[in-house]
């Protein structure tokens, strides 16, 4: 095995597999901050990438596994997540065309539109019976707008037959008749639409109508592929004629992998989805497994995810080696650190972003998000040089890349307002949820430090005066939020009831104004490192009602479920390893695993809550530091 010093940036650990509890002799309990402070003065920063060091990644928790090497940016097709929804449910894309009645006839689009009526009538006897019934139907479609009769149908006492009914007119006459349940009936009434013709939106149709179908909003499966979430859905809202406001998504997924999750879109019909896919592939994207819906997903609508990965290049053939690291992982868990990819992919960290957002100095965070940084293409570099030497917003617009979503809204704002100092609206009209995401990145930074510090402070056992959630605490807390009832808090420890938690009941704050901090000397180290940032979180509440930030819990430490592993040999360097949803669809066969092979591989997988890392499950079981900047120094090549 290569020299673990010089290929991985460690950190320490107290405890040991065997127990738990044992706690490790340390030099000293106040965390080493040297490494740190270069990125704590006021407003500078190293333009470089940062180490885990650097964002407060600095613990293991068992460190008597050495841990190996491997390639773990090697291909992005080797990182496979795919979504747990809130039942448990594991979110898989197994269709891409929306399901049809068996006996409806498929009509030729290429037909004139009189033949393609004809040929609808004849498949409308699969819902309707009655031939009088479908003539005086075909009498009203004939007459185009002039015959405003209206047919009602005999009894259906089905609903899923009656929103089949539905789903048949507006696929085959759309624009043109409208259908309506009868109140108090199980009839549906049939007339030409009161558009006359005309083309009436998705978005101008009523509410009863979206509800016979099933709900207003289509469910679907979203396969991305090296997307982020945001860009698949602004890539997909752009196919679809459509806004990205229209989606809700229960968790955004990173970049680097192939990703599964469910969407929703608001006032939208599968068939209309469906044709997207064909423009949507060459994006890497594509949807499926439609369904009508009553609510649209909300973040946080999920339990988890469900990792499927592959690391190549294995360094050690001991097999006890990785069976007891992965043991460890299983049994133990890892450090719930926010992981590297939380704080962006080039040399600027987005915290440093948000924290000059918290700051209320908006043009400082204009001009982080527009100066020119390490890990970008030439052709987003180009444009931040534009921007840099000629503060030309047409001209630098002319040359960013449209997936600069930030970037671009703001030149946009400036180009549109005649003027370049327009911060705060150049950044409120920035989407959102991407927006949002640099303040979150700050929040996150500072719950590092915490954990880490926790560790030292404290080692591995609950102490008097931290914050715990239980899992019964947890389903009542749910329960609550999902209701709309006051907010729950978590539990406090005291001396007399330390005895009925573990580690696995501790929480730590995320920074904000509606939360508690623990009441030991965690509270003072939050309190010293937001100060140092010049930040008081009770402004969390009124920096900007667009960055409003109550605070929330996170485990300090999570155990993975679900875990398997197996080791796979193989030849060719960039053979397929791993088999996605669509392979799956297309007909793809599994890898096989050639036992002498050239290479050995790890194929590991397992499930994680949402919002924790699977690299950081990873560090701990190979003990190597994740940052692109360590990776980079030991000879991966990564593609941004």
């Amino acid at each position: 095995m290569e020299d673990s010093d010089n290929k991985r940036k460690r950190g320490e650990s107290i405890i040991t597999a065997s127990n738990p509890d044992k706690k490790v002799k340390s030099d000293s309990i106040i965390i080493n901050n040297d490494a740190l402070d270069s990125l704590k003065k006021s407003n500078d920063f190293k333009n470089d990438f940062p180490y885990e060091k650097d964002v407060g990644i600095l613990k293991f928790i068992n460190n008597t596994n050495p841990g190996f090497t491997v390639s773990l940016k090697q291909r992005y097709n080797d990182f496979l997540v795919n979504e747990i929804d809130e039942k448990g449910n594991i979110v898989h894309l197994t269709s891409l065309e929306v399901e049809k009645k068996e006996e409806e006839i498929e009509i030729d689009e290429n037909l004139s539109q009189e033949e393609k009526d004809n040929r609808a009538f004849e498949s409308l006897k699969n819902y309707i019976k009655n031939n009088d019934i479908i003539e005086q139907i075909k009498k009203i479609v004939n007459a185009n707008g002039k015959d405003d009769s209206i047919v009602t149908t005999e009894d259906i006492p089905n609903k899923d037959e009656r929103t089949k009914l539905h789903q048949f007119f507006r696929k085959h006459f759309s624009n043109r008749i409208e259908t309506e349940t009868k109140r108090d009936t199980v009839k549906i009434s049939i007339h030409w639409a009161n558009g006359k013709g005309t083309d009436m939106r998705s978005s101008q149709k009523g509410n009863n109508y979206w509800k016979q179908l099933g709900g207003e909003f289509c469910q679907f499966t979203m396969y991305k592929s090296n997307k982020e979430t945001m860009n698949a859905i602004n890539i997909i809202a752009y196919t679809l004629y459509s806004t990205p406001k229209c989606f809700g998504i229960a968790g955004t997924k990173d970049k680097r992998g192939i990703t599964v999750q469910n969407v929703t879109g608001y006032h939208m019909t599968p068939e209309k989805i469906e044709k997207a896919n064909k423009n949507l592939l060459a994006q890497g994207i594509q949807l499926g497994n439609f369904k009508f819906v009553k609510r649209g997903l909300k973040l946080g609508d999920l339990k988890g995810n469900l990792f499927n990965i592959v690391l190549r290049k294995l360094s050690v053939d001991n097999i006890n080696i990785i069976d007891d690291a992965i043991s460890s992982l299983k049994n133990i868990g890892f450090l719930n650190y926010f992981g590297m990819q939380r704080f962006g992919t080039t040399s600027l960290p987005t915290y440093e972003i948000g924290k000059v957002i918290l700051k209320k100095n908006w043009k400082k965070a204009v001009d982080l998000i527009l100066m020119e940084k390490i890990g970008e293409s030439d052709k987003v570099n180009k444009a931040r040089r534009i921007w840099k030497e000629t503060h030309d917003p047409k001209k630098a617009l002319e040359e960013m890349p449209k997936n600069c979503t930030a970037e671009s809204a703001i030149l946009r704002t400036f180009e549109k307002m005649g003027q370049t100092n327009v911060y705060s609206n150049a950044l409120l009209n920035i989407p959102r949820n991407l927006r949002m995401m640099y303040v979150h990145a700050y929040q996150s930074y500072i719950w590092n430090m915490a954990a880490t510090y926790h560790i030292e402070k404290y080692g591995y056992k609950p102490a008097v005066g931290d914050l715990v959630i239980t899992e019964e605490k947890q389903k009542s807390m749910d329960d609550k939020k999902k209701r709309n009832q006051h907010k729950e808090r978590p539990d406090i420890i005291t001396s007399e009831n330390i005895n009925k938690y573990s580690i696995y009941d501790i929480v730590l704050p995320m920074p904000g104004h509606d939360i508690i901090y623990p009441d030991n000397e965690i509270k003072d180290y939050y309190e010293k490192l937001l100060k140092k940032d010049g930040i008081n979180p009770k402004d969390m509440k009124t920096v900007n009602r667009e960055y409003f930030l109550p605070g929330s819990y996170r485990k300090l430490i999570v155990k993975p479920g679900n875990v398997e592993w197996s080791v796979i040999g193989y030849n060719d360097e960039d053979a397929d390893l791993a088999i996605s949803d669509l392979d799956i669809i297309n007909g793809k066969q599994a890898p096989t695993n050639i036992p002498n092979g050239k290479f050995k591989a790890l194929q590991i997988s397992f499930s994680l809550p949402s919002s924790s890392y699977a690299t950081m499950a990873l560090r701990e079981v190979t003990k190597m530091d994740t940052s692109i900047k360590s990776l980079k120094e030991n000879g991966e090549s990564i593609d941004y």
